[in-house]
């Protein structure tokens, strides 16, 4: 009785997965260029360099008349129409992921000039990102960079209501301004680095830069290589 039970069970289990794999949906479109990244919520973006410009979405299948990927104004966006989903494919979806959903998206392209997450969402890329030109990175509403490592001409790094970033530089010149409830944690090697810190913010940088300005208000804080931590004051190096 006890083996027909596990067999039963084991059976169920089986038929579970079968049909949550079935529910997968994969989206790919390539397009002729973009340098820019725009999203809001929803998105784990992942960047890879590449000689061609694609984008391959995961995603639900019930999601497929609602997830979007264009490039408008140089960008490839990306976004989640949920205002137009019915209740009840809304209602699921989000159910499935605990109120939370994830959608991955895998962006392919030669390189990066600005990304712009505006929302919950997350990139990072799978390997080094080389660009001669200047990188533009902004984060806000608990937006997030995992890992990140980047090597261009100058790097600025903008984050915002409870957006967080792990992010390694290198470039001649780098700017960070970390602000209402975020943090960044950055390892760089430059030979001007800027960092302002506000609003509950905290920074720990690492690395080497031959020109260091850290500069705090309010109840934020910055440490460099774990032996200065500034609040409510700036301080050259």
């Amino acid at each position: 009785m006890k083996r027909f039970f596990l067999t039963a069970l084991l059976a169920v289990l089986c038929f579970c997965n079968n049909a949550f794999a079935q529910k997968q949906l994969i989206i790919e479109h390539n397009y002729s260029s973009f340098s820019d990244i725009y999203a809001n919520d929803f998105f784990d973006i992942t960047i890879v360099p590449s000689s061609s410009y694609s984008v391959k979405l995961i995603t639900d299948t019930s999601m497929e008349d609602f997830v979007q990927a264009y490039v408008k104004d140089d960008a490839i966006v990306l976004h989640l129409d949920t205002k137009g989903m019915p209740k009840e494919v809304r209602k699921a979806f989000f159910d499935a992921w605990n109120g939370k959903p994830r959608i991955t998206a895998e962006v392919q392209m030669p390189f990066v000039r600005k990304v712009t997450l505006d929302g919950d969402s997350s990139i990072c890329s799978v390997d080094e990102i080389v660009t001669s030109g200047n990188v533009e990175f902004f984060l806000t509403r608990t937006a997030s960079i995992p890992n990140l490592s980047l090597r261009s001409r100058s790097f600025l790094l903008s984050l915002s209501n409870k957006a967080t970033a792990v992010v390694t530089v290198d470039a001649s010149s780098i700017e960070a301004d970390v602000d209402n409830n975020s943090s960044v944690e950055l390892t760089v090697v430059s030979n001007r680095l800027s960092v302002f810190a506000g609003g509950f913010a905290n920074c720990e940088i690492y690395g080497n830069a031959k020109q260091v300005l850290l500069q705090t208000e309010g109840r934020s804080k910055i440490s460099f290589n774990d032996n200065y931590d500034g609040t409510g004051s700036g301080q050259s190096l």
